[in-house]
């Protein structure tokens, strides 16, 4: 009798885990959040050798998704993309099916699109995740334990949390959607006033913190309309690849980035835009170290 309710206990500690962990990943605000809680998280919670997550860029949603999508260098490589590896997943994963058994059971070319050049698990166990009967990826966990995903295991309950992080994929995609649409300028789809206020604030955060300081520039450009005029768009747009759109002639920028040189953080810039209007191309002058960027707001009035 003590066993069985000790049996009965840690299912329902890991049941509250996996509440937790549901939770989580529904509620996370951003890309950045759910990417880590799911790749980086979810493994040292329950123990896993690894977690790894294939999506479909394909779909413009997703794709989007993966473009604007902030990552923790130490999660990165576990996200997976391409036509092709999913391919090789969806031939392992039958009629949509949960793939379980020994890593080294899996195809070649699955192993390489879920574990590249890694040595692959003891045992693995890969979820498909659909939304409304539509596949927007796969997720792979894979334990150190040879028993662990053994092919007769019931797999109710990891498909039902499967099912969950594809709710969480296409929420946080569409909160991802939404945050863009209210940062970037319609027309040329750069950032707009609201951004550039944001980054603003963020960076005098960050350089309060390191106490360094932060260069704010208004830019004016002459003969703006007769220059886009003259120019197309998508060149004119160029000699600012990381800019927010213009208004009228005048535009704003906070360049605010620090290079690690040796143990001083050191105050830079990346300026992009012309001194002089219009160029062929654009100014490019890193100060002091090429490794810099800039912060580009929008135009004040």
């Amino acid at each position: 009798m003590s066993a069985l309710i000790e049996t009965v206990q840690r299912n329902q500690r890991t049941l509250r885990r996996f509440q937790d962990m549901e939770l989580r990943l529904i509620g996370a605000r951003d890309s950045a959040t759910f990417f880590d809680s799911l790749l980086a998280h979810l493994p040292r919670e329950f123990g896993l050798a690894s977690v790894n997550l294939w999506l479909d860029d394909s779909t413009p949603l997703l794709g989007d998704l993966l473009i604007t999508a902030r990552l923790h260098t130490d999660v990165a490589s576990n996200l997976k993309t391409g036509i092709e590896a999913g391919q090789a997943i969806a031939e392992l994963c039958d009629h949509r099916r949960p793939w379980l058994g020994r890593g080294v059971d899996m195809t070649q070319a699955a192993r390489e699109a879920l574990f590249g050049e890694d040595t692959p698990p003891a045992s693995a166990i890969v979820l498909p995740l659909s939304t409304d009967e539509q596949l927007v990826g796969y997720l792979c966990l894979g334990s150190d334990d040879v028993t662990r995903f053994e092919k007769n295991l019931a797999t109710d309950f990891l498909e039902r949390f499967a099912s969950i992080i594809a709710v969480s994929v296409d929420n946080v995609a569409h909160r991802e959607q939404l945050r863009q649409l209210g940062m970037t300028d319609p027309l040329t789809g750069l950032s707009n006033r609201r951004c550039f206020d944001e980054r603003l604030q963020q960076e005098v955060r960050r350089a309060t913190s390191y106490a360094t300081s932060v260069s704010c520039l208004f830019i004016d450009i002459d003969h703006f309309n007769a220059s886009m005029t003259a120019m197309a768009m998508r060149s004119a747009i160029g000699l600012w690849p990381s800019s927010a759109p213009v208004c009228g002639n005048m535009c704003v920028s906070a360049i605010p980035y620090r290079a690690l040189v040796g143990r001083s953080l050191l105050p830079c810039c990346y300026v992009m835009c012309p001194s002089r209007w219009p160029l062929p191309s654009g100014y490019a002058k890193p100060l002091p170290s090429p490794s810099c960027m800039t912060t580009v707001g929008s135009g004040l009035r």
